[in-house]
Formats: C-alpha cells, sequence, structure tokens
C-alpha cells in the first residue's frame, strides 16, 4: 500500500505538492490566527490605558468629613477599604479651606484662601526648586506661582486661618490663626500623572498662573485649628491590573469551608468506601460509644447480635433469645 501511494505521487508530483503547501498554509493560519487576535488585543488595551484619563484610570472616595475628627476619621477608613482592591494602590488625603497664606496676622482675613492639603508620598512627586521637602511639624510647602504672588521663601513664618461657609455671610473663621514654616517651593514633576487622581490641586487662574494648594504633612494638619475638612482617598490602578493577562497571574481563591468540616468535627466522616463493621459507631475514639451505650453490630463482637448456627440442627444463641423474649433482637440504648 505504502509502495502504490509512493507511485501514486511520483507520478503526480505538482498536484502533491499543490497539495501539500495548501495544507501547510492552512495549518499556519489556524496556528497564527488565534495567536494574532491576542496580540491586536493586548495592543488596543495599553492604548485605551495610555488615553484614559487620571479620573478613569482610578477609584476615588471623598467625603466632607474632618480627617482630624478621630469619629469620623474611623468612619471614612472603613469605608476606604472597601476599594482596597487587588491591583490598586490606595493614596489617603486630607483638605482644608483657609485664608492665606500670608506674612502677616494682620492680613489674613483680607487675603484669598487656598486649599491646606496633605497627601501620602507627596515629596516623591513634586520637584523642590527652592528649599526642601516636608520633614518635620509646623512645616509647609508652597507652589512657585503662590511664593511669586506672595514672597514667601524658605524660612519665612506665614499665616493661615482656616474658613468655613456660613450661608448669608460667605467665609468666616472657623479657628484661630496658625502660625507655620514655609520649607520649600515647589512646582509638581507632573501635573497630569496618575498620582494626583482627579483632586486638581493645581487649577489654572484667568491671567495663566495656577493656584496651587499648599502642601503640609497630617501631622501640621491635625495642629492647625479648624472644625470642617475633606477627607478623600484614590486607589490608583497599576498597570497590571488593567493589562489582559490579568486573570492568569490571580493567587487561587481559596476553599470555601463547608458545614462538614464543623459539624463532623471531632467524628469520623462517613465514607462511601466500605468500612469495617467496628467502625460504624461515630465515637471519637472507642468502639463502644460513651454517650448512647450502642452495642456493635458485629456478630463476631461478644456484645454484638447472635448469629445462627450453620448447622441446621443445632440451636444457635439466635433461636434461644427468640424463644426467651419472643421479641426481635434489637440493639440496646442506654443514656449515660
Amino acid at each position: 500500500m505504502i509502495g502504490l501511494l509512493l507511485t501514486m505521487i511520483g507520478a503526480r508530483r505538482a498536484q502533491a505538492v499543490t497539495v501539500f503547501l495548501l495544507s501547510a498554509v492552512a495549518v499556519a493560519a489556524a496556528v497564527a490566527g488565534p495567536v494574532a487576535l491576542r496580540t491586536v488585543d493586548r495592543a488596543v488595551g495599553r492604548e485605551e490605558v495610555a488615553a484614559a484619563s487620571n479620573t478613569e484610570r482610578s477609584i476615588s472616595v471623598t467625603a466632607f468629613t474632618n480627617p482630624s475628627e478621630a469619629q469620623t476619621a474611623g468612619q471614612f477608613d472603613s469605608i476606604a477599604k472597601l476599594i482596597t482592591l487587588p491591583g490598586f494602590d490606595p493614596i489617603r488625603a486630607g483638605e482644608l479651606e483657609a485664608f492665606g497664606p500670608v506674612s502677616t496676622t494682620d492680613s489674613v482675613l483680607l487675603a484669598a484662601t487656598s486649599r491646606i492639603a496633605f497627601r501620602e508620598r507627596l515629596c516623591d512627586h513634586v520637584v523642590i526648586l527652592s528649599g526642601r521637602c516636608l520633614a518635620g511639624v509646623l512645616e509647609v510647602v508652597i507652589g512657585e506661582d503662590t511664593a511669586a504672588a506672595t514672597h514667601l521663601r524658605p524660612g519665612d513664618i506665614t499665616v493661615v486661618q482656616a474658613a468655613r461657609y456660613v450661608l448669608g455671610r460667605g467665609l468666616v473663621p472657623d479657628g484661630v490663626p496658625a502660625q507655620l514654616t514655609v520649607v520649600g517651593v515647589y512646582r509638581p514633576r507632573d501635573p497630569a500623572e496618575a498620582y494626583w487622581a482627579g483632586q486638581q490641586y493645581f487649577p489654572v487662574n484667568a491671567d495663566g498662573t495656577r493656584h496651587e494648594a499648599v502642601f503640609t504633612n497630617v501631622v501640621t494638619f491635625d495642629t492647625i485649628d479648624h472644625t470642617l475638612g475633606q477627607s478623600s482617598v484614590d486607589a490608583l490602578a497599576l498597570p497590571s491590573a488593567l493589562a489582559l493577562d490579568r486573570s492568569h497571574h490571580r493567587s487561587p481563591r481559596p476553599a470555601h469551608p463547608t458545614a462538614r468540616s464543623w459539624l463532623t468535627s471531632g467524628f469520623p466522616v462517613p465514607s462511601t468506601a466500605p468500612q469495617h463493621p467496628e467502625q460504624w459507631n461515630p465515637a471519637p475514639s472507642r468502639g463502644d460509644t460513651r454517650v448512647f451505650g450502642l452495642h456493635s453490630l458485629s456478630p463476631r463482637h461478644e456484645n454484638g447480635p447472635p448469629t445462627p448456627s450453620a448447622h441446621r440442627h443445632e440451636t444457635s444463641r439466635l433461636s434461644r433469645e427468640l424463644a426467651r423474649s419472643h421479641t426481635p433482637w434489637m440493639p440496646r440504648m442506654t443514656l449515660l
């Protein structure tokens, strides 16, 4: 048969080569199709993620609760934990509205308001133009446009005073003035990076300058006298969280505990496999139960049911027991 096939192929070499090439092309297309589709999906996914805005790549929770008040801060923490998802980087922040910064206490109520804010890992995302970044208590860093407008420099004392809105009166003081030290002038490394999420810390004024937030640390924030504030947490999606292959890197989900594990704790778990007759009783360690006093069902056990004799003329234990009680044999149950 093999010789016949080889002879036929040799007689029709052109047709055989054509069939072979067509088969190779079909197989190559079948193999390359899914690979190419996967590559296209990855490319489209990368382009969509790169074109997404900061708000589209983050989950933000904001509440008008004072970050310095223990009770409301604890409630906000409980809500914020809900967005602590695998593959997301949470960043905590808080802010308040305040008059200033200015150089003297007398002019603080006449100054425009600014956002006094703290944000985790701030120093990694700003460029310090002069001075240094935050390191201690009662320190602030101001933006370059704010420094130019207020003539404040590193080492100067600045005054801020918390503000709150009252219907019919506008912004009024929300505490006593606080004196802080300007330790640096900053510029955001990239105002559009995902770290800032959708918080808008650097709005642009009509003249093209930025009304930057005044940043401090959480300890200094708490020392400023105020009753109102705003808490926020931004969960930033890492590149791995938005990748198409994320599902292949997930850790296996732990098995859900079933009722069988705790209902049968301390007792042998029943099995479908055949067991020795002595193992029927669900006692932890003994063949005869401690609680119910149930006798073994094994005929070979001394307390087990009597077994009929193999000899038809021999009177067995069973016949004697039945004749004595006139009732069928049953296991005895006694409560201890």
